[in-house]
């Protein structure tokens, strides 16, 4: 099963070395929101500039909706969803659109802070009761010679983990398997499929891409989500830096 996940890692993207370190995890989107056939007829019927990309449509349809104010306006389109996003700070109505990550090859540790916003929707692997986890991958991170004095520690205890299994015999049954797979490390590498929406994701990267107070990958993770989103909805997601150097506090105000 170690096969199966390096595959999807490196099909995301991402690199394993030597069959067992993740150096590089993987992260793809791949789901994003588009409008249906029905829907694409009901904004043309409502004047809702179509040259737009999709979420922005989307966007305007859901601030106009409030006060069916669907007249045509003097304004751009580009515009009015520009104001609504920068001017008015109305980010909610890009609240429907989501978005789901392959992320593959993160840690355990990490993937623990990510779940930790209520707001996402995560499809994930078993971290212990699984026979997938018998003998797991293991995220590398820092610099080369932190890189190096893991591998070392990781290798020492895979000896010591081989050794205890030979004694002890402990995977015996479904129970013994997961009691098993608890003991191990922090580092070792899983997967998820994670769904937000753009402005979950925008708070998301406020509180998460800050070096105060975040972790080594969180931080480096949420920075290639963050491009990636960048990319595809500049007029919602910044760019990493920018998050970085605002406050925490603002997620609430929005």
């Amino acid at each position: 099963m170690k096969e199966r996940l390096i595959a999807l890692i490196e099909a995301a993207g991402g690199v394993v070395e030597d069959g067992r370190f993740v150096t590089e995890p993987g992260c793809v989107i791949i789901a994003g929101h588009d409008l249906t056939p029905d829907g694409e007829r009901i904004l043309e019927h409502l004047h809702i500039d179509r040259s737009r990309p999709a979420y922005e449509q989307f966007g305007e349809f859901n601030s106009r909706i409030t006060y069916l104010s669907f007249a045509r306006q003097e304004a751009s389109a580009e515009q009015y969803n520009r104001d609504m996003v920068q001017k008015h700070q109305h980010l909610s109505v890009h609240g429907a659109t989501q978005v789901t990550f392959l992320l593959a090859g993160v840690a355990v540790e990490t993937s623990m802070e990510l779940i930790a916003h209520g707001e996402a929707r995560v499809a994930r692997l078993t971290t212990s009761k699984t026979k997938a986890m018998n003998d797991p991958l293991y995220r590398l991170l820092g610099t080369p010679e932190q890189r190096a004095w893991q591998r070392r520690f990781i290798s020492d205890f895979l000896e010591l983990r081989r050794r205890f299994e030979q004694d002890y015999s402990p995977r015996g049954t479904s129970e013994g398997t997961e009691l098993f797979n608890l003991l191990n490390l922090g580092s070792k590498a899983t997967a998820l499929a994670y769904t937000m929406s753009l402005k979950d994701y925008h708070k998301l990267f406020i509180g998460r891409l800050s070096e105060a107070g975040n972790e080594l990958e969180v931080r480096e993770v949420c920075a290639r989500m963050c491009r990636l989103l960048r990319e595809r909805y500049p007029l919602v997601i910044r760019a990493p830096e920018e998050y970085a150097g605002t406050a925490h506090g603002e997620k609430y105000r929005v």
